[in-house]
């Protein structure tokens, strides 16, 4: 247990801001596209796969509204993610 929190130490620091406000927005960002672009990427994978075709109709019309074009929009110029567009 005092290895992995020896690993996370430098993260946790970085993310109070101990390290500075540059190095906390870095990692903030680093953190979107580590777990938000492959969460979008698992949720289209599933409805994809799924054999009800409702689900696929719900997800398209989420992607394909405003205010997930305006997140997208955000998250792109903020932390340079690209999540996938329709």
């Amino acid at each position: 247990m005092e290895q992995i929190l020896a690993l996370l130490e430098p993260l946790l620091l970085a993310y109070s801001g101990k390290l500075g406000k540059v190095m906390q927005i870095l990692v903030f960002i680093g953190s979107f596209r580590v777990f938000l672009k492959p969460v979008v990427c698992l949720a289209r994978t599933y409805v994809d796969f799924s054999p009800s075709k409702k689900d696929n109709e719900v997800l398209d019309k989420v992607m394909e509204s405003k205010w997930y074009k305006a997140v997208s929009y955000l998250l792109d110029w903020f932390s340079s993610l690209k999540l996938p567009q329709k």
